[in-house]
């Protein structure tokens, strides 16, 4: 994690050169500040999801209303970060940017997770998140297997973090 760094010294989060606008399928990884379990926790290899993790998920599903030419994919809420596939079906020049569908989508999850009562005390998201491009047909089968399989790989997750 390298939030704590002055921007100048921040590894690039995106391809150089790359139009996030592009037509095409998108991986995005999102952790939590400081990968808190706040979404939910999984007990015998299920996701049982927390009320903000299930806010997470209500705004996940409604990004298509928010930008029209966006498709859903595969998607899975873990207790401190989220796993999904999204894409652009339509020309560069008509979307947003996918840190502008990713911020939009943070945005309105945290909005409504500060309304809740007992919310979880402090940041809800790291800052950025990770993306992969996806290329090919069977790199996005071999993402969505993972998305997939993720609850059930809970205890060998590089993202676990501690609790």
């Amino acid at each position: 994690m390298n939030d704590h760094l002055p921007p100048r010294l921040r590894k690039p989060l995106r391809l150089p050169g790359f139009d996030y606008r592009d037509e095409g399928p998108y991986f995005v990884t999102v952790c939590t500040w400081r990968r808190r379990w706040i979404l939910g926790s999984v007990r015998d290899k299920v996701l049982h999801p927390t009320p903000a993790g299930v806010v997470v998920e209500e705004e996940w599903r409604r990004l298509p209303i928010r930008f029209g030419g966006l498709q859903l994919d595969a998607f899975t809420l873990m207790p401190n970060h989220v796993h999904g596939i999204l894409a652009f079906e339509t020309n560069a020049f008509t979307n947003p940017s996918l840190s502008t569908v990713v911020g939009a989508w943070k945005s309105a999850a945290t909005l409504r997770i500060d309304r809740m009562p007992g919310r979880p005390r402090g940041a809800v998201w790291q800052r950025g998140f990770h993306d992969h491009i996806i290329r090919s047909q069977g790199s996005q089968d071999a993402l969505r297997a993972y998305i997939r399989d993720n609850p059930r790989n809970w205890e060998e997750d590089a993202l676990r973090g501690d609790v």
